[in-house]
């Protein structure tokens, strides 16, 4: 298998709550997409991208995908440079 490269990142604005979008990112030309890692805003004001995750029955949530420590940095550095640069529209 090769090395995972990130080759896009396509942004969902939302509109209201904390959650300012959610992000698909891409890695080698479409070999992989992992959707939905959303780009949050905590009570302290600062962003930041967390993980994809679900919630089962019983109200629970659960990461649906595990990065190495490294990975999930480059991604989340990725998705934020992303993000501050289509920024300028959605007034977050």
């Amino acid at each position: 298998m090769s090395a995972l490269t990130v080759t896009n990142i396509k942004l969902r604005p939302m509109s209201g709550g904390n959650i300012h979008a959610f992000a698909d990112v891409e890695f080698n030309d479409g070999e992989l997409t992992v959707k939905s890692f959303p780009i949050v805003r905590n009570k302290d004001g600062i962003d930041f991208v967390g993980m994809p995750r679900a919630q089962n029955k019983k109200g629970e949530w659960y990461p649906t995908v595990f990065f190495s420590n490294e990975l999930k940095k480059i991604v989340s550095d990725m998705v934020m440079d992303k993000y501050k640069e289509d920024n300028d529209g959605w007034g977050g």
